[in-house]
């Protein structure tokens, strides 16, 4: 007695479902940084440098301790002052 073979369909495409990510070192320093508040920074943005103490963060702006508030994305380099 002869088994029916499985039907195999042939995929062309390719299929990769799963989600690809990079988070570089800059995006890994930010996160250390905020892990604990309120921190003393020292920020360069495009509008030039600034020194201060982060109180608070929010998912597309951080807000310091003198009320300023600034886009997360403006900021090009962050470190612990």
């Amino acid at each position: 007695m002869k088994l029916p073979e499985i039907f195999k369909n042939k995929i062309d495409d390719n299929i990769n479902n799963n989600e690809r990510l990079f988070m570089g070192e800059f995006e890994k320093d930010k996160q250390n940084i905020f892990d604990k508040l309120p921190v003393k920074v020292k920020l360069i943005t495009n509008k030039g440098e600034v020194t201060c103490t982060i109180v608070g963060k929010t998912k597309n702006y951080i807000i310091a301790k003198n009320g300023n508030v600034i886009y997360i994305n403006d900021i090009k380099e962050i470190k612990r002052a």
